[in-house]
Order: structure tokens, then C-alpha cells, then sequence
């Protein structure tokens, strides 16, 4: 016998009284700019996703058939809604990868989730002074991302 033993359900294989809330599947997601202009890959606006319980990971690819335009920075809208944040120990993680990507010296590609329920993520770029710039994409540049956050 393997598993947890009464604290989730037993479909999964696992022993205990509650049952597990579990979900997985695709989310076409759309990605727009704060300002300026930005045209995503249209064969690189689906993420996939797992949630159990509150917990979601979300991961996919982000790609740019143009170079960005005007002092923006991305969101990209979440499956699930993000919990309400009280502390500094509810942050998201995951991470980023990059292919294709010329680093000049605007920063590093970072993202975050506001606070207070939020539907989106929000991606731009943190330079090493540790101030916030604009999210910088050239034609042919991939994101690969994968995001792990709470739910309400």
C-alpha cells in the first residue's frame, strides 16, 4: 500500500474520508499589452493545467511574431482566480525559459500575480538595480513558462 493515509480521497489510490478536488485540461489563454502593440504566435496560446485542491500549476508557451511596441507590460489571463494574498509567504513560483531571446541589458524576464484575486499574470522585466521595466519581446522570441499558484 502506498499513499497518504487520511487526509485525501481514496479515488486517486489514496486512503482518507475527503475526496480530492482535482481538475486537469487545456485553457486557451490571450495575452494583451498595457500599452503599445504586441501579436502573439496564434500556435502558442494554449496552456495546460492541474489544480488540486486550491493549488494550480499552469504552464505553456508564449511566443511573438513581432517586436513589441511602447512602454507595456504583458498579462495573460489565469484559468483560475488567485487567492487573496495576506502575507508575503503566499507568493507565486515557477519559472521562465527563453529561446531566441537577445538579452541587451533591459532586464530579466520575470512575472508576478497581483494581489487580491487576481485573473491575470503579469510579465515584465526586472533590471539588475532591482526596478521594473517594459516587457521586451522581438519577432521570433519564445517564453516558455510555468506557473504554480493558490486558488480562493
Amino acid at each position: 500500500m502506498s499513499g497518504i493515509v487520511n487526509s485525501a480521497g481514496s479515488r486517486s489510490g489514496v486512503i482518507g474520508t475527503t475526496e480530492l478536488d482535482y481538475e486537469e485540461g487545456e485553457f486557451a489563454f490571450t495575452v494583451s499589452a498595457s500599452a503599445g502593440t504586441f501579436n502573439i504566435n496564434s500556435g502558442h496560446n494554449t496552456g495546460y493545467y492541474c489544480k488540486i485542491g486550491n493549488f494550480v500549476h499552469f504552464h505553456g508557451q508564449l511566443g511573438s511574431t513581432t517586436d513589441t511596441t511602447g512602454n507595456a507590460y504583458l498579462t495573460l489571463n489565469l484559468p483560475f482566480v488567485g487567492h487573496i494574498l495576506t502575507s508575503e509567504r503566499e507568493v507565486t513560483a515557477g519559472g521562465l525559459v527563453t529561446y531566441s531571446v537577445d538579452y541587451d541589458g533591459s532586464g530579466i524576464p520575470v512575472y508576478e500575480i497581483p494581489g487580491g484575486g487576481s485573473t491575470f499574470v503579469k510579465f515584465q522585466m526586472q533590471s539588475d538595480a532591482g526596478g521594473w521595466s517594459n516587457f521586451v519581446m522581438a519577432s521570433g522570441d519564445y517564453y516558455l513558462f510555468s506557473i504554480n499558484y493558490t486558488t480562493a
